[in-house]
């Protein structure tokens, strides 16, 4: 326990960087610090409006009833899908051995402490999510003072089982790397495959529930028709979890017996998890990590290369080297190709008619603003910078202009993706029959998108850099820039939404003037970065 305390507070003392920005003396640090705690600040506020909406639009629909299942499964699946990207790199991490391994400290109790913060980091997505929604379920039920008072312990516990669940697949993903000769290959596979099975759930999910948020005006014919929709929708996800319907339930209606199941078999299950991944996690992690070993070299013929080649060199070895960057930035290059054959099983040219309005939706029109930011839903370049780590001083000293080295960066992140993008576009050829102005628009809008990306990435990733980490797990997963780039992409995916239901006469108008403002953005972007020196950063 004495073990659990101290390594379980380590683990915590600078969680989202509190700690670093309430010590640190930098004038500059702490505004940049300060400007990324109150980014993080409004987007958990956003998560809390878009779940209060969620529950209000379940409420208008007569659907009160159902609003504890559809906010814990949220909850749930939100909490275990983004802890399973995350908890190979949690739980073992590249300088453990170094570190932990001549230190009196057991495998149980390191073990324990990392997932202690995968369950805080969990428990506040579930203030964000389950919370807000039992809130107005509150408000629009008759729900007694033991609920009320069961409501806080029941929060405190929902978390622990979604982290042993990720903690298993961590461990899985582990003991397959740690065995497997290509250790990166493998990795990177593993990666793929896993995050695109839980895009499809959770898009089938989502899908089958069809949950409105908001308030809408519409006709009591065309609000029959939307409730019977979502409520069969709601029954059929909750046929197919069982055990999260009777979960959900027991919280709802306040079943002291079916908690108390609850409660034991989180705690039960943590316990076994922890025992079990603690007893092998030494032996796991010394086998996790590649190793260099010595050849026999020999001497040939120097050759020469032009400084942005050898920079790119430079680039493509150190991406090449890292599981955890090539899994995290073609997930999403990956999902691209996957929907650019996908078009071909659906009829993307017949319009939708949004249920209760008089709107349609082309969907074919919003494929340009869809393209570019699936493509790059994770920039290269915004972990570019961060993962250069203890070595920045060797791009800082070497005799070339800044300019040249943050191109480098943009360079290659661009001809990593340049293949994925022209195999997508190759594919469209024969799964999206547009016009010749519109087949414009669909190569030219996600080819500017990409520079966008890339662009932004590395700007974000200078203004917010981490040079000191632990783990690659920390920069390319779950550092500032990478975030942030991730969310300012959205904006493209916001105009696929106006392209789908304006008329085709304001369309053309839309489509050059978003092409001329990503343009102009990147244009601005890259203006910046030439101005940018080296000497000053990190």
């Amino acid at each position: 326990m004495k073990q659990f305390r101290m390594l379980a507070r380590l683990e915590l003392i600078n969680i989202f960087g509190l700690n670093e920005f309430k010590y640190m003396k930098d004038p500059q640090g702490r505004k940049r610090k300060g400007l990324l705690l109150f980014i993080f600040g409004m987007l958990g506020l956003m998560l809390i409006g878009y779940s209060v909406a969620g529950a209000v639009g379940l409420k208008e629909l007569g659907l009160t009833d159902k609003i504890p299942f559809m906010f814990f499964i949220m909850a749930f699946m939100s909490q275990f899908m983004l802890g399973a990207i995350k908890a190979k790199g949690q739980l073992y991490r590249e300088k453990d051995m170094e570190l932990l391994a001549g230190l009196p400290i057991k495998g149980v109790g390191v073990v324990s402490a990392r997932t202690f913060r995968m369950y805080v980091e969990g428990l506040l997505l579930w203030f964000g999510i389950y919370l807000p929604g039992m809130m107005v379920y509150c408000v629009e039920s008759n729900v007694d003072i033991l609920f009320f008072i069961t409501l806080l312990p029941v929060l405190l516990i929902c978390p622990i089982l979604p982290v042993v669940f990720s903690a298993w697949i961590g461990i899985f993903f582990a003991s397959i790397i740690a065995k497997n000769r290509h250790k990166i290959l493998a990795e990177v596979i593993l990666m793929i495959v896993v995050v695109l099975g839980m895009f499809v759930l959770y898009s089938v999910i989502m899908s089958n529930t069809g949950m409105q948020g908001g308030k809408a005006e519409i006709s009591d014919a065309a609000r029959e028709k939307l409730y019977e929709t979502v409520r069969s929708s709601i029954i059929y996800t909750e046929e197919a979890l069982p055990p999260l319907k009777a979960a959900s339930k027991a919280f709802a209606e306040t079943d002291i017996p079916g908690i108390l199941l609850y409660v034991f078999v989180s705690i039960a299950s943590f316990a076994v998890t922890v025992a079990v991944i603690g007893r092998k996690f030494f032996i796991i992690s010394a086998k996790l990590f590649t190793s260099s070993k010595h050849r026999e070299y020999q001497l040939e013929a120097m050759k020469e290369n032009s400084v942005m080649k050898a920079l790119l060199k430079k680039e493509a070895a150190r991406y090449f080297s890292s599981g955890v960057y090539i899994s995290n930035t073609l997930v999403g290059p990956v999902i691209a190709i996957a929907m650019s054959v996908a078009a071909a099983f659906i009829d993307i040219h017949k319009p939708i008619v949004l249920q209760g309005t008089t709107l349609s939706a082309n969907l074919a029109a919003g494929i340009p603003y869809i393209i570019g930011p699936v493509l790059s839903f994770v920039a290269i370049s915004a972990s570019s910078v961060s993962l250069e780590g203890k070595n920045w001083w060797i791009p800082k000293s070497l005799p070339v202009s800044s300019k040249t080295v943050l191109s480098a960066k943009v360079i290659f992140n661009l001809l990593v993706l340049a293949p994925f993008f022209g195999l997508v576009e190759l594919i469209m050829l024969f799964t999206v029959r547009v016009s010749l102005l519109e087949r414009l628009w669909l190569i030219l809008i996600p080819l500017v998108t990409i520079v966008y990306s890339a662009l932004l990435g590395l700007m974000l990733n200078i203004k917010f850099p981490k040079f000191k980490w632990e783990s690659e797990t920390e920069v390319v997963k779950q550092s500032a820039a990478s975030g942030l780039s991730f969310l300012l992409i959205f904006p493209v995916l916001i105009m696929a939404s106006g392209a789908m239901v304006i008329p085709e006469e304001y369309r053309n108008l839309m489509n050059p003037a978003a092409f001329l403002l990503l343009t102009v953005i990147s244009y601005v972007l890259y203006h910046k970065l030439c101005k940018v020196r080296l000497e000053r950063l990190g």
